[in-house]
């Protein structure tokens, strides 16, 4: 009897040793902010900027990369994740581009301090933020832009923005979503350059 649970023992361990070794590895993405050459940019501004709340919607609230399959259906890749909140990541590369595209180096990130100053505070509501399934990025926001002395809106949109996936699997997925983030920072860094004109 003492033999046969020992041989049991070995065989279980044997089996979850061969499920470990070949269970897939995950592998984590992060956006990348825009680059920008430094001697083409327009004169630094002494503008004050703060970037968020920045909401996206509760079906990209998870690790997973989010991928569409169909006009109502999503795919959840468990190996594939993002390595921070999503939220969280556009939120930073979001303030991150406008810093570079301003450019300004007083940017901060809601919720910021009481001795923070900000002149212009940027909100964002992101409704879409994947891949479809005819391979393409789509980023759709309602975006405001609010002069913070007299919380007066001085520029909003909905707009929707979208990035051919040309690079392989999720690689290219990540690399398109962080030119669809590119072109949306380039859009308010206008809006709050022309603020600031006026």
């Amino acid at each position: 009897m003492r033999h046969l649970l020992a041989y049991y023992l070995i065989a279980v361990m044997l089996s979850a040793l061969a499920g470990c070794a070949t269970t897939p590895r995950s592998r984590f993405y992060i956006l990348e902010p825009v680059k920008t050459d430094a001697s083409a940019q327009p004169a630094e501004l002494a503008t004050a900027v703060g970037v968020g709340p920045v909401e996206l919607p509760k079906y990209l609230d998870r690790p997973q990369i989010a991928v569409r399959s169909g006009a109502n259906e999503l795919f959840y890749d468990e190996t594939q994740r993002w390595a921070e909140a999503l939220q969280d990541n556009v939120t930073a590369v979001l303030a991150e581009n406008l810093s570079r595209l301003i450019p300004t180096d007083r940017v901060a990130v809601f919720p910021w301090g009481r001795t923070t100053t900000i002149d212009y505070q940027v909100v964002a509501q992101i409704s879409q933020f994947d891949a479809d399934a005819n391979g393409n990025i789509v980023l759709s926001a309602n975006w405001k832009l609010y002069r913070e002395q007299n919380r007066e809106v001085v520029a909003q949109k909905k707009t929707t923005f979208t990035e051919a996936v040309d690079g392989a699997g999720y690689t290219g997925i990540v690399a398109a979503q962080s030119r669809a983030l590119v072109s949306l920072s380039l859009e308010i860094a206008g809006a709050i350059r022309a603020a600031v004109s006026h």
